[in-house]
């Protein structure tokens, strides 16, 4: 999924390209979405079905994609989601 757009491929428009994640808790659900963004890629973490973004994050290189969506959900589970 993190290859499917490189940063060069930048074309002026922000392109959903998946999900890291989907934790929950309770009733209410979690996502870490990736998006195109002209300097790498763009992390953002939204809540609810009016996917209001909690976090995000601007990455440079795949590996931080990763270890930025790994250390999200580290500290969701510490907060109790699953």
């Amino acid at each position: 999924m993190i290859d499917a757009v490189p940063p060069a491929d930048w074309n002026g428009i922000s392109t959903e390209l998946g999900e890291l994640f989907v934790m929950r808790r309770g009733r209410r659900e979690i996502r870490c979405k990736l998006f195109s963004h002209q300097f790498g890629w763009e992390l953002r973490l939204v809540m609810g079905v009016r996917a209001d973004v909690m976090l995000d994050k601007v990455c440079r290189s795949r590996g931080d994609v990763l270890k930025t969506g790994e250390q999200w959900k580290t500290a969701l589970l510490d907060k109790g989601w699953a």
